[in-house]
């Protein structure tokens, strides 16, 4: 009962009777005996329990704070509060807005992946724009220590805030707001804006997608990109047409699973990197493997299956759990190899990997990188805004009339556009760039078909694939132009589209005629 007066006094005897769940005689009199005193508060003189040390503390003179604070519903200074919260706002989640002890207007408030949005605000009067403003810059607080350090506002008093009086407008300029995409905004991000063409354009010269801008050769595709994922990505940035099975005939490229998350080609150094990323665990089974592996190295899957312990079935799922985890690789004749352990912890790793795909691809939202690298939000939030401390990147509303906050290579930040006007290329479906692109050809074919680009529009779209170990063509939608250019990568290839098609029907026929061969009489 001492800490329970000392932390809430003055207060009645009611209040300790509940807090403590004793009868409130018996409250009153072990309080007095502890030596609680009790004295007359308010215009009702209300008699209240309170230590003795404390009653000097309530003659001195508290300076008065008129502030507006942003608190939570769950804020227990509120709960006299919910009746009238109720009957202002009804069930809405909302922040309420206090000055005193006096309720004086709510916000609407959603955290989203780079920013806080205050999506509407309702206050007693428009003068307090200005007093609500630095209670959101308290609020903030909070959201600045998990690495969110910009607020936007969408609507204030029921109003557009594109549509707002001048006076309104002044104080969210005063108060460090500034205008971009159709709302105010505050803190750490660049206001240079781009259009969805000037954004593409600069996504493809990075990719090396534009012709005289493609690697000359996979090897130096690698050292820049850190992997290549398939031969369909040899196809649309690289100069020498090759296969990635040719590539490993050289012995300098490995394969094993990348970040992104796919079976791809690159070599022991960024391997190893990916794999102190993943920093994945190995349980008993795959710590046996791993042994196996590495007595006999390189070692092909069926020499690992009759060497193991375990079932085939329990072997494989280990030799794939390692894989995946990328402690293993295959040589160019697919016989596996053990990664040198390595030698970054997986903070380390994943910055450097994150590096890498910024240079490959220039600029992303949280979102798209989270799912990119496959880690949680909190964690690419932390890598965004160490590397933006350092100077790396920049954040920003880059995409014009978009809300979403990307993050972008400092120092292209600002540069001119080069337009790509009339360059064309085709992005099959096992691209990484066209894992980044997957919404907006979602949007603009309404399906995953691997499609072809003429500047920064699609004019064609498949289903199917076409690389230099194979070509598959079904469901062609486009224009004749896309149609001619299609075919002459296919011939570049080495493949005829009509007549790889043909065989594709003779192929069917041949499985009838063997059958007929090799049963004479059946028909």
């Amino acid at each position: 009962l001492t800490e329970c007066c000392r932390a809430h006094g003055p207060m009645p005897a009611s209040a300790l009777r509940y807090m403590t769940g004793v009868p409130m005689d018996e409250a009153t009199s072990i309080a007095t005996s502890i030596g609680a005193q009790t004295i007359l508060v308010g215009e009702g003189q209300t008699p209240m329990l309170i230590m003795p040390e404390e009653i000097p503390k309530i003659s001195d003179q508290i300076p008065i704070d008129d502030s507006i604070r942003v608190y939570s519903l769950f804020d227990p200074d509120l709960a006299s509060k919910w009746a009238e919260i109720s009957s202002r706002y009804g069930d809405k989640w909302i922040y309420p807005l206090v000055r005193d002890s006096h309720v004086v207007g709510a916000l609407e408030v959603w955290e989203m992946s780079g920013c806080v949005e205050i999506r509407s605000m309702d206050m007693d009067d428009p003068s307090m724009l200005s007093d609500v403003l630095k209670g959101i810059d308290n609020f903030m607080r909070f959201f600045n220590m998990k690495g969110t350090d910009i607020v936007r506002i969408r609507e204030i008093l029921s109003k557009d805030v594109a549509d707002i009086d001048r006076d309104m407008e002044k104080a969210l300029k005063e108060n460090g707001y500034r205008f971009v995409n159709g709302f105010y905004a505050k803190g750490r991000f660049d206001d240079h804006t781009l259009s969805e063409a000037q954004l593409l354009s600069y996504v493809f010269r990075k990719q090396h997608v534009v012709q005289g801008e493609k690697y000359l050769t996979v090897s130096s595709a690698i050292e820049a990109r850190g992997y290549i994922r398939t031969d369909a990505e040899l196809l649309t940035r690289v100069k020498d047409r090759t296969s990635m099975k040719k590539q490993m005939e050289r012995g300098d490229i490995i394969r094993t699973f990348l970040i992104p998350s796919y079976n791809g080609y690159t070599m022991p150094r960024f391997a190893a990197m990916y794999r102190s990323a993943k920093d994945s665990p190995v349980d008993e089974t795959m710590r046996a493997i791993l042994a196996i592996i590495e007595d006999r190295q390189p070692v092909s899957r069926k020499e690992i299956v009759n060497n193991s312990p375990f079932s085939e079935e329990r072997t494989v799922e280990a030799i794939n759990s390692l894989f995946h985890a990328s402690v293993i690789y295959q040589d160019s004749s697919s016989a596996y190899n053990v990664l040198k352990e390595p030698k970054m912890d997986k903070n380390e790793a994943m910055t450097e990997i994150v590096k890498l795909m910024f240079s490959d691809f220039g600029i992303f939202s949280a979102e798209l990188l989270a799912s990119m690298i496959g880690q949680r939000m909190p964690i690419v939030r932390g890598i965004l805004k160490r590397l933006e401390d350092e100077g790396f990147l920049v954040k920003g509303f880059f995409m014009r009339d978009s809300p979403t906050v990307y993050w972008m290579l400092k120092e292209d930040c600002g540069k001119p556009i080069d337009m790509v006007r009339n360059d064309m290329f085709l992005l099959n479906t096992q691209d990484n760039l066209h894992v980044y692109l997957r919404d907006m050809i979602k949007r603009d074919v309404n399906s995953t078909s691997n499609v072809i680009f003429r500047g920064t529009k699609i004019i064609g779209s498949f289903k199917g694939k076409m690389t230099i170990s194979g070509a598959k063509v079904e469901e062609f939608e486009g224009s004749p132009e896309a149609k001619r250019y299609l075919k002459e990568v296919a011939i570049s290839l080495g493949v005829r589209l009509d007549k790889d098609q043909r065989v594709q029907e003779d192929n069917d026929w041949d499985v009838s005629e063997f059958f007929i061969k090799t049963n004479p009489g059946a028909i």
